[in-house]
């Protein structure tokens, strides 16, 4: 089943008619625009492009004008208050410089200062749009984001003017477009064009409603048969069992199998268009050079390429062999930008099944059940399970695990010096082979 969110059909006929109006009226597409919201000296203020002229609404009343040349002179009301008064669109749109005064004052009476700044759209998160559906991660300024339209497609670019303004890129083709953020920050609507055309066509969008407090468990987890001898192994279906409890009944389970790298792209690329944040559990066989499926290897870039746009993430926990050990976490982050990476966990050495699932089970009970930051559930899993950490422990049958946990920052909880396995995590060769 796909995790994909799909447009409602009634919604996408109403579409097809904003489709006309929005490409003939969007003052989105307008330069040097005075649309938008505005932090200014009488508070926030609204201000609307509309066929009956501009129009603004502040907490002590309304203003209409016209525009000219980046000047908009307008009249106010303010209960039984008229008056008029001027706003200069600064360079790069901005900010705006104004003055006001009383209609009852002389015309060569003293104006007072209105000035203004925007106030800056965010367009982060999950979308509807006329192109499928969207993820927008936004860091300042800067905008990145995928969309399904056209088989899979990309997006960036920067908030300017109070609008977003990106470039595109499908399989097929390329160009730019704007949009324009909602008052109520629910809606854009705004066009695009292909490299080359003048004009625009209208692309429009609403906000996903994300639950508060709703995280999503997706588990891709390898076959780890390799024969019909072989007895079934499911670590997947043990853990949707076990997070069943009433204390993790907010965390949404979906546990897929993977056979190969093609697998692996096909399920990643559906992350970004979750509807919510996403712990992303690799279940399968491992080395310091990557994940183990199918007889081969998947290497940090190809993994990396598989979670781009995937800005949703809270987590990717490897579970699996020594895949902690070597820079193969390190070699992820550095594919994508700071503003991007996520936490990844995993091994350092060579686990059993046993260990593996005694470790895995009570991370993800700090994580789910006691609601713990991924550093301090990792610091917890240690105390609580002692061989977990990088010591041996006197007397110990199970061999130290070096889970451990690589920060978006770069930071690494525990801070010491992992120890590479002594040699790869092979499949087993026979039922009574416990390594993973």
């Amino acid at each position: 089943m796909a995790l994909h969110v799909s447009l409602p059909r009634p919604w996408l006929a109403r579409l097809g008619a904003l489709f006309v109006l929005l490409a003939l009226t969007s003052p989105v597409l307008a330069e040097d625009s005075f649309v938008g919201r505005w932090n200014s000296t009488f508070g926030p203020l609204e201000i609307s492009q509309t066929s009956d002229g501009w129009k603004g609404r502040y907490p002590l009343g309304e203003l209409t004008g016209t525009v000219d040349d980046g000047k908009l002179t307008f009249t106010y009301r303010e209960g039984s208050i008229r008056g008029e008064g001027w706003f200069q669109l600064a360079d790069g749109g901005e900010s705006f410089a104004g003055k006001w005064r009383e209609s009852s004052a002389s015309r060569d009476g003293e104006w007072s200062i209105w000035v203004g700044t925007r106030d800056k759209p965010n367009f982060t998160g999950l979308w509807e749009t006329s192109f499928g559906a969207m993820r927008l991660l936004q860091t300042g300024d800067q905008v990145v984001g995928v969309y399904t339209g056209g088989g899979g497609s990309s997006l960036e670019g920067s908030i300017g003017e109070g609008r977003l303004n990106v470039s595109f890129q499908t399989p097929t083709t390329s160009g730019d477009a704007r949009f324009f953020l909602s008052a109520d920050g629910q809606q854009f609507s705004g066009g695009w064009r292909e490299t080359g055309d003048e004009h625009f066509q209208a692309w429009v969008g609403t906000r996903v409603k994300e639950e508060p407090g709703e995280v999503w468990l997706l588990i891709l987890e390898a076959h780890w048969e390799n024969s019909l001898v072989e007895k079934e192994y499911s670590f997947g279906d043990m853990l949707r069992s076990y997070l069943s409890m009433a204390q993790s009944n907010y965390v949404k389970i979906r546990h897929r199998n993977f056979h190969d790298l093609e697998d692996l792209h096909k399920f990643c690329r559906e992350i970004p268009y979750i509807p919510g944040p996403v712990v992303l559990l690799v279940s399968s066989h491992g080395s310091p050079d990557g994940i183990a499926v199918g007889g081969d290897l998947i290497k940090s870039g190809e993994f990396a390429s598989a979670l781009r746009g995937a800005t949703n993430l809270a987590l990717v926990h490897l579970s699996g062999c020594s895949m902690r050990a070597g820079a193969f976490p390190q070699e992820v982050h550095e594919a994508f930008p700071p503003a991007e990476r996520f936490p990844i966990s995993g091994f350092t050495t060579i686990v059993d099944w046993g260990a593996s699932a005694i470790a895995d089970f009570t991370f993800l009970t700090m994580l789910f059940v006691r609601h713990l930051e991924v550093k301090e559930a990792i610091e917890q899993t240690h105390l609580a399970a002692p061989f977990t950490g990088n010591t041996t422990l006197p007397g110990s049958d199970l061999a130290p695990l070096g889970l451990g946990v690589l920060m978006p920052s770069g930071e690494s909880v525990p801070k010491e010096i992992f120890v590479p396995a002594e040699e790869d995590c092979e499949p087993p060769e026979a039922e009574n082979e416990e390594e993973r």
